[in-house]
């Protein structure tokens, strides 16, 4: 997956929001999709001023199958994070054929030498071709700084053998609360592409506290997860957690004889919950799809909403 300009341009958003500092380690060498000159022009329109780079600078692509292609001439990850004023930005892989400083297998125990070591660590495409994924997941954050952060841009629905897994939303936001991270921020993403490369993702804002219980998606685009959070001095690394959905059900329904399959349909708006009550489950699937069209072109068409209801927070 890499660096699209998408996702850039997140990169550029979050930076301006918190600025990065420190070490940023990223979870293989990452690909950018896009020139130098491109990196400076998303950096700019989101109102950070780049930082200089000295003529001794590389800024062509540091993937080596990249060179004699036309995607020669695209920039770097140690570039573009040097122009947020990031100097120290190593590679972690389990080999070292894209030149990366620490080879390593997410898989395997993590050595001391890691243990909260980076500032940052950007995992753009890396979780889903890693078996283990507790075990990967539990690296990622014993290797982060107290108030350091992790961000994931990992795939959703309809990226099906592109690695071991497709992911959902959940797994971040249960893990990282588990763990007792701070600042999560988690997104569902379609993405839009063209020549095989993704120009633009719509970003869809989830409530890490309520989740929706069943994301029914029919969309044919490719599907991708956004999650940052970060490590505070009593973050934990080794807490399994037990999948929140399942977590408010047990809460929720007491003794009651309702199976979990039937309360993944119940809705949670007490307007809601009465016509659930009343209507055939196939009378009230198409009637919630109608008022979800219904609201978004005549109660506020400002706010765009997918079909399992997330509002719209921004076009990258």
């Amino acid at each position: 997956m890499g660096l699209p300009k998408p996702n850039l341009r997140f990169l550029a958003l979050e930076h301006k929001r918190k600025p990065f500092s420190g070490s940023v380690l990223t979870l293989g060498r990452q690909c950018v999709y896009a020139t130098f000159d491109e990196c400076c022009d998303i950096i700019r329109q989101e109102g950070i001023t780049p930082e200089p780079l000295s003529a001794s600078e590389e800024l062509g692509t540091n993937i080596p199958h990249w060179k004699g292609t036309f995607r020669e001439n695209y920039s770097s990850d140690v570039a573009f994070f040097k122009l947020l004023g990031i100097h120290d930005c190593p590679a972690m892989d389990y080999s070292d054929y894209e030149g990366a400083q620490f080879v390593f297998d997410l898989n395997d125990p993590l050595p001391d030498e890691f243990t909260e070591r980076f500032d940052m660590i950007l995992d753009a495409g890396t979780l889903e071709h890693v078996f283990d994924v507790r075990r990967a997941l539990a690296n990622v954050a014993t290797m982060l700084k107290p108030g350091g952060r992790v961000i994931h841009v990992v795939p959703a629905n309809n990226y099906s053998n592109h690695g071991f897994y497709q992911f959902s939303p959940t797994l971040f936001a249960d893990f990282y609360r588990a763990n007792r991270f701070e600042d999560l921020r988690l997104y569902v993403a379609d993405e839009f592409q063209r020549r095989g490369e993704m120009v633009r993702v719509d970003l869809f804002s989830i409530d890490v506290t309520r989740q929706p219980q069943m994301m029914r998606s029919n969309s044919r685009r490719r599907m991708l997860v956004y999650c940052v959070a970060t490590k505070t001095s009593d973050s934990t690394s080794h807490v399994v957690p037990t999948q929140s959905a399942y977590e408010q059900t047990y809460h929720d329904l007491g003794d009651s004889a309702c199976t979990l399959d039937e309360y993944e349909r119940i809705p949670t708006m007490w307007f809601n919950r009465l016509v659930w009550r009343l209507l055939p489950s196939p009378v009230y699937s198409a009637f919630r799809q109608l008022w979800i069209r219904f609201r978004t072109r005549f109660v506020d068409e400002r706010a765009q909403y997918r079909p399992w209801g997330l509002r719209f927070t921004k076009r990258l």
